[in-house]
């Protein structure tokens, strides 16, 4: 029987079963990752590389969409009667004249409607543009919907890292995983919408110095 080998690029996107890259050290995405000078085809290896890479990064639990959804709709149904409420009083209350009383109901109606969009469908949107990885090098998180961001935190900068759960996060077994890391500026990050499970265990690997 032929020995099979295995291309060098390859060797470096193998994944644990959990889904842990054990050796993937591109630290800059959607740059290329060929050397400068590359012939055509170094330059197709390092686009084929990139897209391995991209492939690599999880997205969050699919029951994340409903509990967003439950949890717009009640800061929805809070928020907005409230806005009505002193809408109301500040319009009638303070005997305004036509004009600034028009001005302020329509600047309370723009307000309202850019609320309830940015609680209700706003986050259908960014959880479909948000990723994770976590390999030996640390953690790194993709997200934003116009502009688009990359968080890479390092393992050496990790200090410690906490596992929350809200009301609305257990009905669906879920949680937010908290990273702590040294330095004033960013020195915490958020991964929200992933399950438990996996927050625990990446909270687990992150904090394994061995």
């Amino acid at each position: 029987s032929k020995n099979l080998e295995v291309h060098p690029d390859a060797k470096r996107f193998l994944l644990r079963p959990e889904g842990v890259i054990l050796n993937g050290r591109d630290r800059t995405l959607g740059a290329s990752m060929n050397p400068e000078g590359a012939d055509s085809s170094e330059t197709g290896t390092a686009e084929h590389s990139s897209s391995a890479v991209d492939s690599l990064f999880l997205e969050l639990h699919p029951k994340a969409l409903h509990a967003n959804l439950i949890a717009g709709v009640i800061r929805v149904l809070i928020v907005l009667p409230l806005v009505g409420t002193v809408t109301l009083t500040i319009a009638q209350g303070l005997n305004l004249p036509a004009l600034p009383r028009g001005v302020v109901v329509g600047a309370a109606i723009l307000f309202a409607l850019w609320y309830a969009v940015r609680k209700l469908f706003w986050p259908f949107l960014s959880h479909s543009r948000t990723s994770y990885r976590v390999d030996e090098d640390g953690l790194q998180i993709r997200k934003g919907v116009l502009w688009r961001s990359h968080v890479f935190i390092a393992r050496t900068r990790i200090q410690h890292t906490d596992v929350a759960q809200g009301p609305i996060q257990r009905r669906f077994g879920l949680g937010d995983l908290w990273v702590h890391t040294a330095g004033a500026a960013n020195s915490r990050a958020r991964l929200s919408g992933i399950a438990l499970e996996e927050a625990s265990r990446l909270r687990d690997l992150l904090t394994d110095r061995e």
